[in-house]
């Protein structure tokens, strides 16, 4: 399991945490611990080998989890399908990069939703757990810019396999959104 401690309070700016790494945090400030699991047969990151059945691949690029500034609620993310994904879990609050914001391709902008649903999860970890929170988990996805006819990916009508795939997870806690997104390429989904 991975286990990264966010800021406990709100927070002017995104914080962002790459492939587990630890924050910076002042020791008196009070944290969340915002935690995953990698499948068994996955070895850890930044390479994320699947050594399922001994074929050694790769399975995909990055694990990414952000605290959002300010106030959230699950109106946002109720909202998703209308107002899009990444606007829903504010992609574009991620400080700017070469590929995008933050890690993720700015092409995630306009990705498409592949599927979304809303569900509930005990709200840590423990076994005695009661509680429960919700999770909005959403499967985007990102079309190549063409798919002509001679396309080797072209499956006919100019229909071209996703060229990434992002799986997004999102919650509120304590009226802050926590996001962690898992991104893909075609060849590693």
């Amino acid at each position: 399991s991975v286990s990264v401690s966010f800021p406990g309070e709100k927070i002017d700016s995104v914080v962002l945490s790459l492939d587990g790494t630890s924050l910076a945090l002042p020791p008196s400030q009070k944290t969340i611990n915002v935690s995953y699991s990698l499948p068994d047969k996955w070895t850890a990151a930044p390479d994320y080998i699947d050594t399922s059945e001994g074929l050694n691949v790769k399975a995909c690029d990055f694990i990414a989890i952000y605290q959002l500034p300010g106030v959230s609620s699950y109106k946002n993310l109720d909202k998703a399908a209308m107002t899009g994904v990444a606007k829903a879990v504010g992609i574009k609050s991620l400080p700017v990069s070469d590929v995008g914001y933050g890690p993720f391709p700015k092409d995630l902008l306009t990705a498409d939703i592949v599927s979304g649903k809303k569900v509930s999860k005990p709200a840590s970890s423990s076994i005695d757990e009661i509680d429960s929170r919700d999770y909005y988990e959403f499967d985007i996805a990102i079309a190549p810019k063409t798919c002509g006819n001679s396309s080797e990916d072209n499956l006919g009508l100019g229909f071209c396999p996703y060229e990434e795939i992002v799986l997004v997870s999102a919650t509120i806690v304590d009226e802050r959104m926590y996001v962690i997104g898992v991104k893909c390429k075609k060849n590693e989904w």
